[in-house]
């Protein structure tokens, strides 16, 4: 924030720790060498690099994929695999439809993602996830939070920033399942929710379908923001590793909501958008980290922002 983003002594507040440091990934995703066997790219060289133990997922993904046995296949871009408690999913993304040869005698479910949609080669496509006693259905292609021992504590992180009362309307913007939105809802604002990825927009539809001050607008941010409400009360960004860039700024700042809570998994894109958002007229009130993803360099935050 400082190199980057020109702020002098950003208020940061104390890291959020990780209740595990090890086996606390609820998603995993592996390649395949060409013996089959399922491992990581080599840093230098890029290539499949077959590995023997991996400490960093939950223990059911760490029961599973050892004893996984897969000829090499063809047109597998990589081999997901995502769990909630007991439940487990192996997940094949694809560039074609599937012609393999599946027997499984193991408690998972496998799917099969490709550009034709989803194909169920066994159990279902959907896990559930609990976050503060309220399930999420999550699909397989759907991004979730991988860390679930910390997911309902970056909720709230969201919630006591955001500090939302009902009647206020409000923007989660990449909504993705709707992690964000059915608590704000559930607090009685109306809610506008932005989400591009079709198998995300389904689960939220389902997740919030008790909900009836909810809109949801299955397109990218920037084509979304303006059809949406002039005067927001308040907004939610949640963006991928690349951040908002400037279209976005531009656009979430002209509808100028009162308290913008950005929630990063990249600091150096956070600094970048953030001093866009500074040169519009925002102040950057605080920044929590909180360490999703323990025994690496990558590190969420949570940072308030006010008009």
């Amino acid at each position: 924030l400082e190199r980057l983003g020109g702020f002098r002594d950003p208020r940061l507040l104390p890291a959020v720790p990780s209740p595990s440091a090890w086996n606390y990934r609820n998603h995993i995703q592996f390649t395949q060498a060409s013996s089959g066997r399922l491992g990581f790219l080599a840093a230098k060289t890029n290539e499949p690099l077959p590995i023997e133990e991996c400490h960093l997922p939950e223990p059911t993904i760490g029961d599973l994929w050892p004893a996984l046995h897969m000829d090499p296949m063809a047109g597998v871009e990589r081999i997901a695999l995502r769990c909630s408690g007991d439940e487990a999913q192996i997940i094949f993304h694809a560039g074609d439809d599937p012609e393999v040869e599946l027997e499984i005698d193991l408690r998972a479910s496998a799917v099969w993602l490709c550009p034709s949609g989803t194909h169920n080669l066994a159990g279902d496509s959907t896990l559930a996830f609990d976050v503060h006693r309220r399930p999420f259905r999550v699909h397989a292609a759907s991004f979730f939070q991988v860390n679930s021992a910390l997911t309902p504590l970056l909720v709230d992180l969201v919630l006591d920033a955001l500090q939302v009362t009902p009647g206020q309307t409000v923007f989660d913007l990449y909504a993705g399942v709707g992690l964000f939105s059915a608590f704000v809802a559930g607090r009685g604002a109306r809610v506008f929710a932005v989400e591009q990825s079709p198998s995300a927009c389904d689960d939220l539809a389902f997740n919030l379908d008790e909900f009836e001050a909810v809109s949801l607008y299955r397109a990218g941010v920037e084509q979304a923001l303006p059809a949406m409400p002039a005067h927001p009360d308040a907004a939610i960004v949640d963006p991928p590793r690349a951040g908002l860039g400037r279209e976005v700024v531009a656009a979430l700042t002209a509808r100028s909501p009162a308290r913008l809570v950005y929630v990063s998994c990249d600091p150096s894109t956070l600094a970048r958008d953030g001093r866009m958002l500074a040169d519009t007229g925002y102040h950057l009130e605080q920044v929590t980290p909180i360490d999703m993803f323990p025994q690496t360099f990558h590190i969420e935050s949570v940072s308030l922002w006010l008009r």
